[in-house]
């Protein structure tokens, strides 16, 4: 809808951490280990070392970088022109800015995000963006 792209004056956003929502297991998503969170936003350290070793490796005082990953990949899907029409290719486009993609001018990920009307009209959001999603949490900004 065109609501998505060009919001009326007649609403407030507001933007909140919601937090962790439950546990996910092995009925959520087979074949994996269990895991806090939804795995399209989670970013990879999280994923890899779980959140006790997430702090033992970068500390307690990191753990915001988690949530600024978060933050960047939600900033992706609702700076893309289309609505995310499945659970897979939500995770696919998350793969795909691991990679590097989205810092990489010839990818078509990188064209998509850029291209988008909400980055037409304040380009310094791709730097932020950028920063949050960096896979070395200690690059990412701080809350």
């Amino acid at each position: 809808p065109t609501s998505r792209t060009k919001p009326s004056s007649d609403y407030d956003f507001v933007l909140s951490d919601f937090g962790l929502a439950c546990r996910m297991d092995a009925t959520d998503i087979p074949h994996f280990e269990p895991i806090e969170g939804d795995c399209r936003y989670l970013c990879p350290s999280s994923l890899e070392l779980g959140i006790s070793g997430f702090v033992d490796k970068y500390g307690s005082e990191r753990l915001y970088a988690i949530d600024m990953f978060a933050f960047g990949m939600t900033c992706i899907h609702v700076c893309l022109p289309r609505l995310l029409a499945e659970r897979q290719e939500a995770s696919a486009i998350r793969q795909r800015v691991i990679r590097g993609e989205l810092l990489d001018p010839n990818s078509g990920l990188f064209q998509e995000v850029w291209n988008s009307e909400a980055l037409q009209q304040n380009k310094m959001v791709m730097d932020v963006i950028c920063q949050c999603v960096a896979v070395d949490p200690t690059n990412r900004p701080s809350a």
